[in-house]
C-alpha cells in the first residue's frame, strides 16, 4: 500500500494533468474540480488497492474515470 506521504508526492507530479483531464471530461470548470478533488479522495480512500505493478498515473486516471462514469453530478 501506498503511505499518505507517498500518495501526495506523487499528486503533486500529476495535479496539472489531473486537472486538465478533468476539465476535458466535464467541459465546465466547476465540475472539473468537483471531479478532481473526488478523484483525490476516492484515491485516498483506495489506495490499499495501489499495487507496485501499476503505476500510479495510472490507478488516479482510472479512479478519475471511474468517478466521472458512476457519479450522476457529471452527467450532461
Amino acid at each position: 500500500m501506498i503511505t499518505k506521504g507517498e500518495f501526495f508526492k506523487e499528486l503533486n507530479t500529476i495535479a496539472a494533468t489531473l486537472q486538465f483531464v478533468a476539465g476535458k471530461l466535464t467541459r465546465n470548470q466547476e465540475d472539473a474540480q468537483a471531479l478532481y478533488l473526488e478523484t483525490i479522495y476516492q484515491g485516498m480512500k483506495n489506495r490499499n488497492r495501489f499495487g507496485d505493478h501499476t503505476g500510479f498515473s495510472s490507478f488516479i486516471l482510472f479512479t478519475m474515470k471511474s468517478v466521472f462514469r458512476n457519479d450522476n453530478r457529471f452527467m450532461a
